[in-house]
């Protein structure tokens, strides 16, 4: 009964680390985008400045706790807050924090966090984000130099061919991840990540009836999926 106790108790404990990190990813970014410290004001609803009390702060279940709104003046959350913290909360279960790769991965999903909500809020991703995942990826890689050269002049024709491709479907961020997805996986994981992604893309646009969306959370969520199945 202690073993399993223990396991329950260390099970609970990694969900919130994650999620405490998904918490103050989003919290940097938000911070970053009103040009205000990340440290001050205080945790608060971005509508009536209401502080939040302790236990609003706890991940995930202060979302649930408040019923995804303020108190005081009924302002909506944004579901991104939540969706932020499950991802890392779920995602560090397979981490093992005495292993290389695994460490590698975290900061990867981390990044992949902030350019996603950098994509959703912005339509923009930014290009230092991207260069950083590019040494990650030859960390996990494990094809061979021909490949990856043949995969790097595909990325220029490819880059190309967008460039001079007036009614582009896909934007410039999203092929600089698909290309580091496709170095940091093998074929088949690359493959089932584009799956998650377009199938899960297609399903929002049909629901939301929009015509452009942001795909790096999409991509996101095919890496997420992809490495915890």
């Amino acid at each position: 009964m202690g073993g399993y106790s223990i396991f329950i108790y260390l099970f609970i404990l990694k969900i919130f680390l994650g999620a405490s990190v998904g918490s103050f990813v989003n919290l940097i970014f938000e911070r970053k985008q009103a040009g205000t410290s990340i440290i001050f004001p205080y945790s608060h609803c971005n509508q009536c400045n209401l502080k939040l009390s302790v236990i609003k702060k706890i991940p995930i279940m202060g979302y649930i706790i408040s019923k995804g709104k303020c108190n005081q003046c009924n302002f909506k959350i944004p579901l991104e807050y939540l969706l932020s913290e499950l991802y890392l909360g779920i995602l560090v279960l397979r981490i093992n924090p005495y292993e290389f790769k695994s460490c590698i991965i975290l900061i990867a999903a981390i990044l992949l966090l902030y350019m996603s909500l950098s994509d959703l809020k912005t339509m923009h991703i930014p290009t230092l984000l991207i260069y950083s995942l590019v040494p990650i990826s030859m960390v996990l890689t494990n094809k061979n130099y021909l490949n990856l050269i043949i995969i790097g002049i595909l990325y220029i024709l490819i880059c190309l061919i967008h460039r001079f491709y007036k009614n582009n479907f896909i934007g410039n961020g999203d092929i600089d991840i698909l290309f580091i997805f496709f170095i940091m996986h093998n074929l088949s994981e690359f493959i089932n990540i584009i799956f998650i992604s377009s199938l899960s893309a297609l399903i929002y646009i049909e629901i939301r009836q929009k015509r452009k969306v942001a795909f790096i959370p999409f991509m996101t969520l095919g890496f997420l999926i992809n490495y915890v199945i």
